[in-house]
C-alpha cells in the first residue's frame, strides 16, 4: 500500500510514514501506543517532536457514522528546543506505474488501493466542497462485484483535508510531487494534465494524491493536521430476497448522505468529537477489561483486544 508522510522543518525534510526518499532524513521513532481505537507514533524529526496517530472509528451507537469507511490520521507536532520553527506537513497515496520504452513515458495505471491488478489503468481528480477538498480515484473500468487477489474492483478511494490556510494539493508523479514539497515547501494546486489523469515523462514515479499544509512559524502545533482515507463501495453487496430478486444494497450511510462530498465533509467536521468518542471508548472497554482481570490491561491480552476491536468492520450495508 502506497501511503507517505513527510515534514519539513526549516528547509529539512524528514519522513515520518513510508519509503524514505532521496535526500530526505527519517524520523526516529521513540514511542508506540497501541488502543482499541488507535495506533500512536511519537517520532522525532530535528528539533520536532511528532505524534502521529491512525484512528479508525468504532461507533457502535451510531449507524450512519460507523457504516463511513473512513479512517483519520492526524499529526501533531512541538519543538523539543522551545524556539518557533518553520513547519510545513505534507502525505500522498499512490499507485503503479506501467513502464513504456524503458521509463520513457508513464501512464497512469491502478493505485495498490483500487485492485491486485497493478496494470488496471485508474482515473483520478481533485474535487471541493464548501469546507473540504478531496482526492477520488477509481479504476477507468471498474467490475462490479469482482475481485482479484482479495481485492473489489468496483472501490473508489478519497483523500481529504479540510480547507485551511496554507493547504496545497497535487497530483502528478510522486517524485515530481515529493520534490515539490521538499524544495517549495508547498504543492502546485494542480493535476499534470487538465483532464486529471495525468501521463508522466519522464520521471519513473508512482502517481501521487497529494496534500500538505504549511504550518508557519510554529512553536506547537494548535490543533492536529488531519488527513482522512477512505475506500467506497456502493453499491456494497447484491442481496437476493426470498423471492430470489436481486436487490443492490447501498451503504446505510445514504440513509442521511445522498452524495459521498457530503459524507465525506461530515466525516471532517467531526474530526474533534469523533477522537473524544475514541477516548472515551478505549477507556471504557479497558476499564471493563481490568474489571475481568488486571491481566487484560497490562500485556500482550491487551495488543490482542485491541486489534480485535480494530479489525472490526467498518461499514454496514
Amino acid at each position: 500500500m502506497g501511503w507517505t508522510g513527510k515534514i519539513r522543518v526549516d528547509g529539512a525534510t524528514f519522513q515520518w510514514m513510508g519509503e524514505n526518499g532521496a535526500a530526505d532524513g527519517i524520523a526516529t521513532v521513540t514511542d508506540i501506543q497501541i488502543t482499541p481505537t488507535r495506533t500512536i507514533f511519537t517520532m522525532q524529526a530535528g528539533p520536532m517532536n511528532l505524534t502521529v496517530t491512525f484512528l479508525s472509528p468504532v461507533e457502535p451507537s451510531d449507524w450512519v457514522k460507523q457504516s463511513l469507511s473512513f479512517s483519520y490520521l492526524s499529526l501533531e507536532a512541538h519543538a523539543t528546543d522551545g524556539a518557533s520553527h518553520s513547519v510545513q506537513v505534507y502525505s500522498d497515496v499512490t499507485g503503479g506505474v506501467q513502464i513504456i520504452a524503458t521509463c520513457v513515458r508513464f501512464i497512469d495505471q491502478s493505485l495498490e488501493w483500487l485492485s491486485g491488478n497493478r496494470a488496471m489503468p485508474m482515473q483520478g481528480s481533485s474535487q471541493t466542497t464548501s469546507g473540504t477538498i478531496y482526492h477520488e480515484f477509481a479504476l477507468q473500468k471498474p467490475q462490479p462485484n469482482v475481485e482479484i487477489d482479495h481485492q473489489a474492483l468496483d472501490v473508489t478511494g478519497y483523500y481529504a483535508m479540510s480547507l485551511q490556510q496554507g493547504l496545497s494539493w497535487q497530483i502528478t508523479g510522486a517524485n515530481d510531487a515529493r520534490a515539490q514539497f521538499a524544495t517549495q515547501g508547498s504543492l502546485t494546486s494542480s493535476a499534470s494534465a487538465a483532464s486529471g489523469i495525468p501521463v508522466f515523462s519522464p520521471n519513473c514515479s508512482d502517481l501521487a494524491f497529494a496534500l500538505a499544509v504549511d504550518l508557519g512559524q510554529v512553536q506547537s502545533t494548535t490543533s492536529p493536521v488531519t488527513w482522512a482515507v477512505g475506500l467506497v463501495r456502493d453499491p456494497t453487496v447484491v442481496y437476493t430476497t426470498v423471492s430470489d430478486v436481486l436487490q443492490k444494497r447501498r451503504p446505510y450511510y445514504v440513509t442521511q448522505y445522498a452524495e459521498i462530498s457530503s459524507a465525506i465533509e461530515a466525516f471532517m467536521e467531526d474530526t474533534s468529537s469523533a477522537s473524544n468518542r475514541a477516548l472515551a471508548l478505549d477507556k471504557k472497554i479497558m476499564d471493563d477489561a481490568a474489571n475481568v482481570s488486571p491481566h487484560y490491561v497490562a500485556g500482550r491480552r491487551t495488543k490482542l483486544q485491541s486489534s480485535a476491536i480494530q479489525a472490526a468492520p467498518p461499514t454496514l450495508s
